[in-house]
């Protein structure tokens, strides 16, 4: 199937054939991907010290856009306002903070890592957080919550609520991983890992890959820190839940970040074995057309013009003409062919663009 959408065209180059092999109408995809209005107006979105929100100009947002689009490191760097994003997390990347603090490391991250950044400070930072989350992991039980006498007093709004038991935070860092921690562990992989570092790395995701971990309740729950009138609540969030776990993934409510969900995962060779995975994999299968291209529901490929968080699959749209049913197929295919990439099992003549 022939594509006339540059976004797919690059994408198609640079992840899945290679850009080398395809010389120079790769080179002409990716020039016009880098000069678009799309790319320029997601630039133009970045405003550096907006870490997080639902807005389109978060930095979470925005920059994973772009990077969707075919934008690495090389590409970004030279824009001011991320760099000013680059230069807070190489100040920030081992320093003490407050919840907040460390979240926004986090954030950081997982952008300079799915960037394919090289920095030394991120993959320490990397290591240090892998390791931290794969002590939690070896000893992992599912039982994170406080019973109601153990919470204490809190204020009355969060009379009630689920809390989280104290020892899943150290000096205001989560002991539990975020979904933007796994994004940023996606740089580990395609690293030479120590033993050491390997056997940690696949004990985090064997935990999200859990039942223990997927019955925890989405987003966690809260946490109470500290005492008397100093004493603040705090709401966690971010958790890394796989729709499709126990209910086809049509049927629930984050339906819209499943095939974001399959695709990070799929980065990880542990995750290869995971039954989750397979049966992913041949649900997606459903989708195959008799062309032999996909074609998911829209449902699957949500593009929110008004904002929505990027690791919720809010943001999952590549071309601009969300009512083509051309352009969903495109992009189906891509994202299909894409996961076979990174669980190793694509084949060039199953079905080409």
């Amino acid at each position: 199937m022939q594509n006339n959408g540059t976004i797919v065209d690059h994408l198609m180059f640079q992840n899945i054939h290679g850009l080398v092999m395809c010389g120079t109408p790769a080179i002409e995809a990716a020039m016009a991907v880098e000069s678009s209005e799309q790319v320029a107006r997601w630039k133009a979105r970045i405003k550096p010290g907006f870490f997080h929100h639902g807005a389109p100009e978060a930095f979470e947002n925005a920059a994973n856009k772009l990077i969707d689009l075919g934008l690495v490191i090389y590409d970004l760097e030279s824009e001011p306002a991320f760099c000013w994003f680059v230069d807070w997390f190489k100040a920030n990347a081992d320093t003490p903070g407050d919840m907040h603090h460390h979240f926004k490391k986090a954030i950081v991250a997982a952008v300079l890592a799915r960037a394919q950044a090289k920095s030394k400070v991120l993959i320490t930072y990397m290591k240090r957080r892998v390791a931290l989350l794969a002590r939690t992991a070896r000893q992992f039980d599912g039982k994170i919550y406080c019973r109601e006498n153990e919470v204490g007093r809190v204020p009355k709004a969060f009379e009630g609520k689920p809390f989280v038991r104290p020892e899943y935070w150290l000096d205001n860092e989560f002991l539990l991983p975020t979904i933007h921690d796994i994004y940023g562990f996606t740089r580990l992989e395609s690293l030479r890992l120590t033993r050491s570092e390997r056997a940690d790395l696949d004990a985090v995701i064997k935990m999200i890959e859990s039942d223990a971990y997927q019955s925890l309740r989405n987003g966690y729950g809260y946490m109470a820190v500290g005492s008397g009138s100093a004493r603040k609540c705090y709401s966690m969030g971010w958790s890394v839940h796989l729709p499709g776990w126990r209910t086809p993934p049509e049927e629930e409510e984050c339906r819209e970040c499943y095939i974001q969900r399959v695709e990070l995962m799929a980065h990880f060779r542990v995750s290869r074995k995971c039954e989750w995975m397979q049966r992913s994999l041949r649900q997606l299968e459903t989708y195959r057309t008799a062309e032999g291209t996909f074609l998911f529901p829209r449902y699957f490929l949500t593009e929110k013009r008004n904002g929505g968080y990027w690791v919720t699959g809010s943001l999952m749209g590549l071309e601009e003409d969300r009512r083509s049913s051309k352009v969903i197929e495109v992009e189906s295919t891509y994202r299909m062919l894409n996961i076979w990439r990174l669980l190793g099992l694509y084949k060039p003549r199953t079905c080409a663009l």
